[in-house]
């Protein structure tokens, strides 16, 4: 199971397209921002955010995480 901490960052990250916009919106720093997107990159053994984009997006493999986690959120909270 992936850690919820690590998947709200990459969350924040994809809808800011900023690390350092995610990390004002999460009460966090810019470093722990990323730390906890390798982490999850490692984690899922892909590349998640696209980082020489500007503004940074999710990946393909981004995108598919992002819509599970969607459906995630979708099932336990309803829509």
């Amino acid at each position: 199971m992936l850690d919820p901490r690590l998947l709200r960052t990459f969350v924040a990250i994809a809808d800011a397209a900023s690390f350092t916009i995610a990390a004002d919106r999460l009460n966090s720093t810019q470093s722990t921002v990323s730390q906890h997107l390798g982490r999850l990159e490692a984690a899922v053994g892909q590349s998640l955010i696209d980082r020489s984009a500007r503004p940074i997006s999710p990946t393909p493999s981004g995108e598919r995480l992002l819509g599970g986690v969607d459906k995630l959120v979708d099932a336990r909270f309803g829509d």
